[in-house]
């Protein structure tokens, strides 16, 4: 394996802000910011993922067919009053039923069904492709990528839509899964909230180095040793540049030269740059998606502001609504003392709830 050196991490940083900084800068001049979240993220979800470990039981979820579930989620949507249409996206071509390969099947076995679903633009056409299990946690899928449709521009995503769609994606799942565990889809609602919870702090844990080389080099410079420790007062340097390392050479485990095979190929960076936005995209979903989520279960009303908030970002190319402007539509003002202590408090009632859910039941 290529040993990358201090040059490469440095030339692989001017590299990357060179090309991609203008089109993500938002996020980028907001890494202390996305640091103080993942560190909130640690401290309220770090001891329920310690003492919370339990794997989906596929035999347990309840089987359902397309045909099926889609009543449920059109009675879900009449009930909140959300304006979706799922006959006619279906009829026109928008949802379709994600096809797998033989290979994807072979691996759907070995590593279980799959929960994921895109949203994406093709070929000009803004579409949704979910993948098709059999089971009623489909449906949760086709909800989450239906709420990113919703607020989808029929060209591209600025930034501030980026950074909110899946914060709202995930409220509005949240409360489908409300919504399927009053049908008695129980053991499926607590499971699948305990995944999301799951994904949100791993995703955090494992995005955490990449984050700090990156507030390390916009505000020093440069990336070393010594300038790490004068920064963040501790040692573990080695460690987190081994994580740039290892997540580089997944990319391309066959590196000779790291300016032609890393610096100079696009689809890499490309790669690079894209996962790392994906990543930073849930970090900041996990707090917004559950402090929107326990707002909505202490005033159902709440569904206004989560409505409001969507058709602001469908229309964010017109309106040009700043992160500010949006927090404030969910009654945050924005990283500051108040809305901190609003975003903790919803963390507590969010880990209560998904504690006493394990609780077994009491037989009178």
């Amino acid at each position: 394996m290529y040993k990358i050196i201090k040059k490469d991490i440095n030339d692989f940083f001017i590299k990357y802000y060179n090309d991609y900084y203008k089109d993500n800068n938002l996020i980028y001049d907001n890494m202390q910011v996305f640091r103080e979240i993942i560190i909130l993220i640690y401290k309220k979800l770090g001891n329920y993922i310690a003492n919370n470990n339990e794997q989906i039981n596929w035999d347990r979820i309840e089987k359902s067919t397309f045909i099926e579930y889609i009543p449920l989620i059109e009675k879900f949507y009449k009930k909140l009053n959300i304006d979706t249409d799922i006959n006619k996206l279906i009829e026109n071509g928008t949802i379709n039923l994600y096809p797998k390969s033989t290979e994807e099947l072979e691996e759907t076995k070995k590593q279980g069904k799959s929960l994921n679903g895109t949203n994406k633009y093709q070929k000009g056409h803004k579409v949704v492709d979910v993948y098709n299990n059999g089971l009623i946690t489909d449906s949760i899928t086709l909800v989450h990528e239906i709420s990113h449709y919703r607020n989808q521009p029929d060209i591209k995503r600025n930034q501030v839509n980026n950074l909110f769609t899946e914060a709202l994606a995930f409220a509005e799942e949240f409360i489908y899964l409300d919504y399927l565990k009053s049908m008695g889809y129980e053991y499926e609602t607590n499971i699948i909230k305990n995944k999301v919870t799951e994904t949100f702090f791993f995703i955090a844990a494992d995005t955490y180095p990449l984050v700090k080389l990156h507030l390390l080099f916009r505000k020093l410079g440069e990336i070393s040793e010594e300038n790490y420790i004068y920064l963040f007062k501790y040692n573990d340097y080695k460690d987190i540049v081994g994580v740039l390392k290892d997540i580089i050479n997944e990319q391309n485990n066959n590196i000779t030269n790291f300016d032609k095979d890393i610096l100079n190929n696009k689809e890499i960076m490309d790669k690079l740059n894209d996962n790392f936005i994906s990543d930073i995209m849930y970090i900041l979903a996990a707090p917004l998606s559950i402090y929107m989520y326990e707002e909505f279960k202490k005033d159902n009303n709440f569904i206004n502001n989560i409505k409001l908030l969507n058709d602001t970002l469908m229309n964010n190319n017109t309106n040009d609504k700043t992160v500010v402007e949006c927090l404030n539509i969910i009654g945050l003002s924005n990283y500051n003392e108040e809305s901190l202590n609003k975003i903790s408090e919803s963390f507590k009632n969010y880990i209560n709830e998904l504690e006493e859910a394990k609780k077994p039941t009491r037989v009178k």
